[in-house]
């Protein structure tokens, strides 16, 4: 069974370059886990024809849709009569959901404002997913065998109920999705394109993909896919024709590296620095560890 998610980002400051769309990354690696990747990510104004075109794409390739963003209490957050107009569903005043906040502003001592009144209707047949982070509840509707979740642009209030709520509907909802597998392998001292010519799509075993990642100073090889026989035959494959350049796996970093390597060899290092300002025997110093192989640094040469 091939399952699909796709991510809907509302929000004008995301489209205009100061918000950092961190919900994006964090519900892709979530969704792989849960073994229902996001097939397409978009991104909206806070506009309410431009949000109706991106749930009708949506709705029709996906098996869940998440939006993230418009569920606050001012006038530009207007997803949840977004979404009542899309299913054809009535906007109704949740009292409950209303006392709810209004006890959370009571506790921190403040004014309840009327227009939080607005972040307690929830349109007909969508369920409330509780905010313990915030006032701005989540939304949850299902039909047809998908969902659709609205989830709040704050990205502690997102993931707090991504991770308390969502998780477990979609494990019951789809209990036989496998997770995406993926492993990434660090290399230095080759180009993008000459590793390419060492390494293509097909040496690795069917049901895997292979994606080719320049950085500043080094290209990243990642592997994905479903089975973890076929992610270790491929690990094999990939050893064997870029071995000699590849100096991490996953989240290795430059300097855990270097110092593994000092210790399996038994060597140590001295560092003599100026304008970098001991940033390299910070990097180092910080590995644990790294006092058994650093012996120490000159400011001046």
């Amino acid at each position: 069974m091939s399952l699909h998610s796709i991510v809907i980002s509302i929000g004008n400051e995301l489209l205009l370059g100061r918000t950092l769309n961190s919900n994006l990354s964090f519900l892709g690696a979530e969704l792989s886990r849960l073994g229902i990747p996001v097939l397409r990510a978009i991104c909206v104004q806070d506009d309410a024809t431009e949000i109706m075109m991106a749930l009708g794409e949506a709705w029709q390739d996906a098996d869940v849709v998440i939006t993230t963003g418009g569920l606050g209490p001012t006038e530009d957050d207007i997803t949840r009569e977004v979404l009542a107009a899309f299913f054809g569903r009535e906007l109704k005043l949740d009292d409950a959901l209303w006392e709810e906040i209004r006890e959370m502003f009571i506790r921190r001592k403040l004014d309840v404002p009327l227009s939080n009144q607005a972040q307690a209707m929830v349109p007909e047949s969508f369920n409330v997913l509780h905010n313990a982070r915030g006032t701005a509840p989540g939304l949850h509707y299902h039909e047809s065998g998908k969902h659709l979740f609205a989830l709040q642009g704050v990205p502690l209030e997102m993931k707090g109920i991504f991770t308390d709520q969502i998780t477990p509907i979609l494990k019951d909802a789809f209990s036989e999705a496998k997770s995406v597998l993926q492993k990434d392998f660090h290399t230095f001292g080759i180009g993008e394109s000459a590793l390419a010519e060492r390494l293509s799509r097909d040496d690795l075993p069917d049901g895997l993909t292979l994606a080719w990642l320049p950085q500043t100073g080094r290209v990243d090889l990642r592997i994905y896919g479903r089975e973890q026989e076929a992610l270790a035959e491929a690990e094999q494959v990939i050893m064997q024709k870029a071995g000699n350049y590849i100096w991490g796996v996953d989240k290795d970093e430059p300097a855990q590296s270097l110092v593994s390597m000092l210790k399996q060899r038994g060597l140590r290092i001295a560092i003599a620095e100026s304008c970098t300002g001991g940033l390299l025997q910070k990097y180092i110093t910080d590995v644990p560890g790294a006092s058994e192989v650093f012996l120490g640094w000159c400011g001046e040469l």
